[in-house]
């Protein structure tokens, strides 16, 4: 497929959803200087799952995990920063506004102590915001879905288009 076509996929597949949550997430420097300044992407991969974990079990319990629907569904795009540090541009989602449900400052907070410093925006224009984060398909970047986005990702696939996991 080309460029816009994959976006295209993306921007559709994107726009069937109501999404509550444009989140921006980086990650903080190391000042150890012995290591190397960024976070590896396994790493920052186990932090986005600990902080969508904990904003699950404060929506829906200790064990929401064992309730098929209980959990909040998400995208997320991988990009290097000019400086070598990974970020996370992302969508959220729940069956309920999470707006309605969470506080976008609280969960900026979580992520500063967990691991660095986040941007929680509202969702106003689907259109745009999804084509914002389809492009990174595009740029050679990765977006990786929610385990309950599966069903819908393995419609792109069918189409050639990849999804990482």
């Amino acid at each position: 497929m080309q460029g816009d076509d994959v976006r295209d996929g993306w921007t559709k597949l994107l726009t069937a959803y109501q999404w509550d949550w444009f989140l921006t997430m980086t990650f903080r420097d190391r000042k150890d200087r012995q290591k190397p300044d960024y976070v590896h992407p396994e790493m920052a991969d186990k932090l986005w799952r600990v902080f969508v974990s904990k904003l699950n079990r404060r929506l829906y319990g200790q064990r929401w995990y064992l309730t098929p629907g209980k959990s909040i569904y998400w995208v997320r795009a991988m990009e290097w920063q000019k400086r070598g540090v990974l970020h996370y541009h992302a969508l959220a989602g729940d069956t309920e506004s999470l707006n309605n449900r969470a506080s976008r400052r609280f969960w900026k907070e979580e992520w500063f102590l967990l691991a660095g410093i986040a941007r929680i925006d509202r969702v106003f224009g689907i259109d745009d915001v999804a084509a914002y984060v389809s492009k990174y398909v595009v740029k050679g970047g990765e977006i990786d879905v929610s385990p309950n986005l599966a069903n819908y990702a393995r419609q792109l696939t069918s189409l050639g288009v990849g999804i990482a996991h």
